[in-house]
């Protein structure tokens, strides 16, 4: 039971961490399972091992640090990592699963629930890194996006280095990313007025209301 609690924790820790990076997780895994550092896949995902893979997996790792460290870079291009996020989320979670459990149903559904771990990380990762980002942009003329990124990349790593050494300790530090979403999520909601004429909750500077389109005077 402990084990399998063991493999759940480092199944969601791995799709938390896919959540900030797609493909940090897999890179790692395979690479810690072809040098023996401490991560053994099982027979169904050893190929995540493979020289060629990883290689694959290095080239797309570093196309997406380089597209996430562009501050310009159009909103398709985040849209566009969702899907790769969410595939490494079902991928990381099996993979951390299928070293005891060779059951198909069981490993889709860690699959599923990692995939839907590493979306829901990554929409609340972006709206913490919003909050945080843009006050430093603006103090530093933009110079902290790129460091931010670089930062985001390593926690990715760190994260599932986490995952499978201290599992519980990566899974509450996804905790504290709610936390700390919900938290801004408060600060934002007090900061804002309400509309006299639809009580919509806006923002003080805005100058039409969201919810009734009407010029705030």
């Amino acid at each position: 039971m402990a084990s399998e609690l063991t493999q759940i924790l480092t199944g969601a820790g791995l799709a938390g961490a896919a959540g900030h990076r797609a493909f940090i997780p897999p890179l790692m895994l395979g690479v810690a399972h072809r040098m023996g550092l401490g991560f053994e896949l099982s027979e169904k995902f050893a190929w995540l091992g493979d020289p060629k893979v990883i290689a694959i997996l290095a080239v797309l790792a570093l196309v997406e640090y380089l597209a996430e460290k562009n501050p310009d870079a159009p909103e398709l291009v985040t849209l566009a990592l969702k899907l790769p996020k969410a595939l490494s989320g079902f991928l990381v979670a099996a993979a951390s699963m299928g070293k005891m459990d060779q059951s198909l149903v069981a490993l889709s559904a860690s699959g599923l629930l990692g995939s839907a771990t590493s979306l829901g990380v990554d929409t609340l990762r972006a709206g913490v890194k919003h909050a945080i980002q843009q006050p430093l942009s603006d103090a530093t003329h933009g110079h902290s996006d790129r460091l931010m990124s670089t930062a985001e990349t390593a926690w990715s790593g760190f994260l599932t280095y986490l995952s499978w050494v201290i599992p519980i300790l990566a899974v509450l530090a996804l905790f504290v990313l709610l936390g700390v979403w919900f938290g801004r999520k408060k600060m934002e909601k007090a900061g804002r007025v309400t509309c006299a004429k639809c009580g919509f909750l806006r923002h003080p500077d805005a100058k039409v209301c969201p919810g009734c389109q009407q010029v705030v005077g």
